[in-house]
């Protein structure tokens, strides 16, 4: 008998004005962990566009900036200009919104003691667990729903 598994990478993304954390699942769509920090700049897209095709994405999920009253954040309209240029550079990739708040603060307790300088040189663990954190609630989610 020969069983044929279907295998689903899930891109965790942390939207920042000067950065972008990245966290990927594992084949099975079950676990995150941080990927890496790019900077945002025009180039973003087409590492993007490599990592989705070298690691058989099919979902990216967006943290959505909110404040506490569920209004959207500054960064929010950022954000849903670059979901649809995602789009139009990968149609095939499915987008989806997970509330981020408090996920940086979240992070930044997992580090406390590596992180209370701020320093440069942990900073971008932060952002590459905050997007961890993000893809990490909505894949709890998704398999809350299929249970």
């Amino acid at each position: 008998m020969v069983c044929s598994f279907l295998m689903t990478r899930y891109l965790g993304i942390d939207y920042g004005k000067k950065k972008i954390g990245l966290a990927l699942s594992d084949e099975d769509g079950e676990f995150a962990f941080p990927h890496g920090v790019y900077k945002n700049d025009r180039d973003f897209i087409e590492h993007l566009i490599t990592l989705v095709n070298k690691e058989s994405v099919h979902t990216a999920v967006l943290g959505e900036s909110q404040n506490y009253a569920g209004d959207d954040n500054l960064i929010m309209e950022d954000i849903r200009n670059f979901i649809t240029r995602l789009q139009k550079r990968i149609p095939a990739l499915a987008v989806e919104l997970q509330d981020e708040r408090l996920t940086s603060q979240q992070a930044a307790r997992q580090f406390e003691s590596k992180v209370k300088s701020r320093k440069p040189k942990t900073a971008p663990v932060l952002d590459a667990s905050a997007a961890a954190l993000i893809l990490q609630i909505y894949l709890d989610s998704k398999r809350g729903q299929n249970v």
